[in-house]
């Protein structure tokens, strides 16, 4: 119930064929809406060209990935270059580019009604507060250096690389295999995991007092610093909030208006601030905070039904109110702490924001820390010492997962991905029975791993839904393998011209 009261969202998605679409970035802002736009081709895959227009933003969305990793931290140009981003991004437009060309070659029909239906989805936020018209949507593109003619061949190339990706997906195991991946699954390892990410290092890496004054005594420094703290004084700011215990008499098939009411009536009369937190848990239909004695924890002003909003905010530490009628029944509050609203002000920050800077440049230190981390986390991985790694991670916010069941074709531990070859090495090692310490290394992250045991469970009894589960795995493996060797076979048959320098 708890949850129907605080707003709050996340999501991350991820997938193996991203589209061509760049009509977000168009209209959201990212180019010069007087006019100024990058046109330079940048490369040519089978005759179709990469702009570099296109290429960067590919690279700003590669930069905002990496910086919601880093905690919404910016990434400087040494460490876009460390990561080899540019790089990256330009490989990543190439294979799309191969993909395109694969599927015009394949005559993948796109029809008109579909590229305007397309058109028609991509550009909905633009036109959400005005009406659609022939006359806007032509201005909108004449302010973006674009002609009709070359978004609709845009969008009408994003419907043929979707159409592509859909016919690659359409692979079907048999169910044959289907056992066999069922066989695959039986055996199992138990390992304890270490995961190292190197952004979660950045703000560990020591910053001395001298470094910091040296830095702002800059004026171009303090220029950035400030720019830094623009840029987040509305997450600076601190809003109204207040610390609420709740307790709700809910409306439900069981209980109507009328006896709800008059069960909060009751309860009024009897409910103080020295006895809410043991009637929160005996009185409460507010299933999400009833073990916890109603608290709702901090809630800034305007995250709450209105309602309740109002009430809240209108008390001092230590009153309660109620019953307050809203739809979902009646409610108590209890307010255990106000927390003023308070503007965030520049001096109170400088000095933290430009130590964050320093940290962002100092490279070196970081490929230091996260060495010196990673050699530590191996020796306590073969010693079994739990207590240095629960240590290390408490003190570096790293992951440490001891005791996880994987097997041949688990996709992730913990959040993050197990590549094929990584399984395959902890698994050839129950052969051995070695227990040396397997590592799965990227550029920016280290998964370190020990297994602890190996076990084998029965496959032949395998039921209908396990069946067709195992087919839809089988089948993304399937469609994943396939995509992978026909980018690399496309590569190799496929003209590719790199004509600019990134």
């Amino acid at each position: 119930m708890s949850s129907n009261f605080q707003k709050k969202s996340a999501g991350i998605i991820a997938t193996l064929f991203i589209g061509l679409t760049i009509a977000g970035f168009i209209f959201s802002g990212y180019y010069d809406q007087g006019g100024s736009r990058v046109s330079d081709e940048l490369a040519s895959v089978n005759g179709l060209k990469i702009r570099q227009r296109e290429f960067f933003m590919s690279l700003q969305q590669q930069v905002q990935f990496y910086q919601s990793m880093m905690g919404g931290k910016e990434l400087s140009e040494e460490m876009m270059e460390q990561l080899g981003l540019k790089q990256q991004v330009l490989s990543g437009l190439i294979n799309q580019k191969l993909l395109l060309s694969y599927a015009q070659s394949q005559r993948l029909v796109v029809a008109d009604a579909e590229v305007t239906e397309k058109i028609q989805n991509e550009l909905k936020n633009v036109f959400k507060d005005r009406p659609f018209t022939v006359e806007a949507y032509k201005e909108l593109l004449k302010a973006n250096r674009l002609s009709p003619q070359e978004f609709e061949k845009m969008m009408k190339n994003d419907l043929q690389a979707a159409k592509l990706s859909s016919f690659l997906a359409k692979q079907y195991p048999s169910e044959q295999w289907s056992k066999s991946l069922s066989k695959l699954k039986s055996k199992e390892a138990q390992c304890d995991f270490f995961v190292i990410e190197k952004g979660a290092l950045v703000s560990k890496v020591k910053v001395s007092n001298d470094e910091t004054q040296k830095f702002l005594a800059s004026e171009e420094n303090k220029n950035r610093v400030k720019g830094v703290f623009d840029d987040r004084k509305a997450q600076l700011d601190r809003p109204l909030e207040a610390k609420v215990r709740h307790i709700l008499v809910a409306l439900s098939e069981k209980q109507n208006a009328e006896e709800a009411e008059k069960k909060a009536n009751n309860l009024a009369k009897k409910l103080k601030a020295s006895n809410f937190i043991e009637l929160a848990k005996s009185e409460n239909d507010d299933t999400g905070s009833k073990e916890n004695g109603g608290d709702l924890g901090f809630i800034g002003k305007g995250q709450i039904l209105p309602e309740l909003d109002e009430v809240i905010f209108s008390l001092k530490k230590g009153e309660i109110a109620g019953p307050i009628k809203t739809d979902y029944g009646f409610h108590f509050v209890l307010i255990e702490e106000r927390r003023e609203e308070k503007e965030a002000l520049l001096a109170d920050y400088e000095k933290t924001l430009a130590q964050e800077l320093i940290q962002k440049s100092k490279l070196k230190e970081l490929d230091e820390l996260y060495e010196e981390i990673s050699a530590n986390a191996r020796m306590a991985l073969e010693k079994n010492d739990h207590s240095t790694l629960s240590q290390l991670s408490k003190d570096y916010n790293l992951t440490y997962s001891p005791k996880q069941k994987i097997n041949l074709l688990s996709k992730e531990v913990t959040g993050v991905p197990l590549s094929f070859n990584f399984l395959k090495e902890i698994f050839s090692s129950s052969e051995s029975n070695d227990k040396k310490i397997i590592e799965d290394k990227e550029v920016t992250r280290l998964l370190l791993a020990k297994v602890e045991k190996f076990s084998t469970t029965s496959p032949d009894d395998i039921k209908e839904k396990t069946l067709e589960r195992n087919k839809s795995e089988l089948q993304n493996l399937m469609s994943k393998d396939f995509m992978q060797k026909m980018i690399k076979e496309l590569q190799e048959k496929g003209s590719v011209k790199v004509s600019a320098q990134l």
